[in-house]
């Protein structure tokens, strides 16, 4: 498949008739921004964002598919982030740090095993199939 048909597969979520999941433009908007921003305060690599942006979306196409409901866009932009760090970094990311730096940095408090819990969810909605093609490493 290439990396056009990969990225028609993932869909629009945004405005799927009939979709469970009520995401709007800004909504994905400041979603993605959190991802940007986590990304840039844990001095990830350049992929490791795009590959969170890329999970987030297909786990929200998928759930939009399904009519589930979307869970809250800040805990999975954190989820996605600690999941591609895990693929994309050389040092495997902490549960812990994380939560005290979202805590830190904006206030806002996570429960450690919400976030383990939402991850397993990610993983089953996508069946595994974590990475797609950045064209990124062509460059």
């Amino acid at each position: 498949m290439t990396m056009l048909q990969d990225e028609y597969a993932i869909g629009d979520y945004i405005n799927l008739k009939n979709s469970s999941i009520k995401v709007t433009e800004e909504a994905r908007h400041h979603m993605v921004t959190l991802l940007e921003e986590l990304n840039r305060l844990k001095s990830y690599k350049e992929e490791t964002f795009y590959l969170a942006c890329s999970l987030a979306d297909r786990y929200l196409v998928n759930i939009a598919v399904k009519r589930q409901k979307a869970p809250c866009l800040i805990r999975l932009a954190i989820v996605c982030t600690l999941m591609s760090a895990k693929l994309e970094q050389p040092i495997s990311p902490s549960f812990n740090r994380m939560v005290r730096l979202v805590e830190d940095e904006w206030s806002i408090v996570i429960d450690k095993q919400e976030l383990i819990t939402l991850e397993e969810k990610v993983i089953r909605t996508l069946d595994c199939e974590l990475h797609f093609n950045c064209p990124i490493v062509f460059f």
